[in-house]
């Protein structure tokens, strides 16, 4: 129904889930073990709970693939956080845009969705101290035209490589060690939301319907 992309979205909703949770956690607790396995303990619970809901579902169903796609995005938090140096190398994040006019749904909308991942050179040994720790590498994908979008007259799968700048390390980190709050918020929040500030290459796949 999305080509894939819902199962990227399953990916992302558990992860994020789980990265805001170890955030509150560590405002009270600092680096305790509990910051780092209560987060996707309690993540895992609530969807697993969500897919045995949709187990009795007339309109959706349970799909095992969607229980190892939420696995996985509890995976990716916990070892951001238990190996802080693979959460300073790694991001996992989402771009979104309204499409069609609609309202702003950022988790249902898929015709808006891009999934990246994100390899930022900042958090390579060596290059820390190095202009290439402002540029990221990045690996995408999102879908248009499937049957849950809107009428389209064909459907495409799209591959995305590129290369992006941080914010992070361009410019909110800075900020943030200047002025504090909101920035150490957009900081934070820049490791989970691509920005449009990347140049890409796409391999694309057409078909039509």
């Amino acid at each position: 129904g999305s080509g894939g992309l819902d199962k990227l979205g399953h990916v992302y909703g558990p992860y994020l889930t789980s990265e805001l949770l170890y955030w509150r956690l560590r405002a009270t607790h600092q680096n305790h073990w509990v910051s780092s396995l209560y987060p996707p303990l309690f993540s895992t619970l609530l969807y697993q709970y969500i897919e045995l809901f949709d187990g009795y579902s007339v309109d959706h169903g349970y799909a095992y693939e969607d229980t190892i796609m939420d696995g996985v995005g509890v995976t990716l938090s916990f070892l951001r956080h238990r190996f802080p140096g693979f959460g300073r190398l790694f991001d996992y994040r989402l771009f979104y845009y309204p499409s069609g006019g609609r309202s702003f749904q950022p988790m249902i909308d898929y015709q808006g969705q891009k999934f990246f991942g994100a390899l930022k050179l900042a958090g390579v040994p060596g290059l820390e101290r190095t202009p290439l720790r402002y540029l990221e590498l990045l690996g995408g994908y999102y879908t248009r035209g499937f049957p849950r979008y809107a009428h389209a007259d064909e459907k495409s799968t799209h591959f995305v490589l590129g290369v992006g700048l941080s914010l992070s390390e361009a410019i909110l980190e800075p900020l943030e060690a200047a002025h504090g709050e909101p920035f150490t918020f957009l900081n934070l929040a820049s490791n989970y939301f691509q920005s449009p500030l990347y140049l890409s290459s796409e391999s694309v796949r057409r078909q039509a319907r």
